[in-house]
């Protein structure tokens, strides 16, 4: 019998950073029922007290107020410090920017100055299906620009987004989506030559002779009516939602970026709302009872000790666990207020391109 000896690197994962992983990925209302579950079912955690209404708790727990209760008056009471009344009355608004305030905000990422006043003008000049069917020639005497200004533009609306949007009419449109959907990585070859080439005979469902002139199967000038059903979109505009009244009220921020001004200087900061909120701390009655001696009167088992200390641990570890994600977070808003500064204090013209990668580095 042989023996032989090799070493082996594996990479173990500790249950604290799955999970301050799992704490870091979910969404603010899923942190809200976390915490509140963490703390129904374990008694060695309990929140900090910092303000008054902590003791509205006490006092309706008495008359049947439940945890769940007490919180969201203590988080409306939290709430209510932070904002103005004003802000308050803003905060419950669902905002959703006007169509053509969507498109502006668009182009103002791509032009700026007087160019940037051309394209709006020229946005206000699109039909209710995002067309643009009035003739460069037309724009520039309305505008009273030349009409080289207007046709070096016109291409601006073309990187708009939702795709399509300029389009001189619906085959220009269709291939202004197929040019979209190949930068996304999906082929569209087929389309496109059958939109260039065979336009008339496939709008007029004359499908031999786009047999004949391209080269190409029945089979294949399905495929392409198929592909366009399900991926192109005749009228672009009306496939925003200009709907306010079913849109959603604005939930509560991750993030709240303060800006104060001094001396004609911007100085900017970050505030984490949930951090005061959510915050946590060890039950001083589970820690003194496993420091506490054996007495006549009172003894803990050896197991009572194991479970104590059981639950000591869990809360420390879903502390810490807390902790790291407003550290992240933090970290995350400073590098982007930083970043983006420029655009904090000139606006959406001077937002600069931001990837996951960089944040990440």
């Amino acid at each position: 019998m042989k023996f032989k000896q090799s070493v082996k690197m594996q990479m173990r994962t500790s249950p604290q950073l799955v999970l301050a992983g799992d704490l870091l990925r979910i969404s603010g209302v899923d942190l809200e029922r976390r915490v509140l579950q963490e703390l129904e079912n374990n008694p060695a955690l309990e929140k900090v007290n910092h303000h008054s209404v902590w003791k509205e708790h006490h006092s309706e727990s008495i008359n049947g107020r439940s945890e769940k209760d007490w919180y969201y008056k203590y988080r409306s009471g939290y709430d209510q410090r932070k904002l103005s009344e004003f802000e308050q009355r803003l905060e419950k608004v669902a905002f959703q920017q006007p169509i053509i305030g969507q498109l502006i905000a668009q182009a103002a990422l791509l032009v700026s100055g007087e160019d940037l006043e051309t394209v709006t003008a020229i946005l206000y000049m699109l039909d209710s299906n995002g067309y643009l069917q009035v003739s460069p020639e037309q724009l520039a005497d309305h505008l009273d620009l030349d009409t080289v200004d207007i046709e070096r533009l016109i291409p601006v609306l073309h990187e708009l987004e939702p795709p399509g949007i300029g389009a001189r009419d619906l085959r220009e449109c269709l291939l202004l989506q197929c040019r979209y959907l190949e930068a996304e990585g999906i082929n569209c070859s087929l389309a496109k030559r059958i939109l260039e080439w065979a336009w008339d005979d496939f709008v007029t469902q004359r499908w031999e002779r786009i047999v004949k002139k391209l080269g190409i199967s029945r089979e294949e000038i399905q495929s392409v009516r198929y592909f366009i059903v399900q991926n192109l979109c005749p009228h672009p505009l009306a496939s925003m939602n200009d709907d306010t009244a079913t849109s959603t009220v604005l939930h509560d921020p991750d993030l709240i970026v303060q800006c104060n001004k001094r001396n004609n200087k911007f100085a900017f900061s970050v505030e984490i709302p949930a951090a005061e909120v959510f915050e946590l701390r060890l039950s001083e009655k589970f820690t003194n009872a496993l420091k506490m001696p054996a007495t006549v009167e009172i003894s803990l088992t050896d197991q009572d000790r194991a479970w104590l200390q059981g639950h000591l641990e869990r809360a420390r570890l879903f502390i810490v666990s807390l902790q790291k994600r407003w550290e992240t977070l933090r970290r995350i808003g400073e590098y982007v207020v930083e970043y983006q500064k420029d655009f904090l204090e000139g606006g959406a013209s001077h937002l600069k391109p931001l990837t996951q990668a960089m944040v990440a580095q």
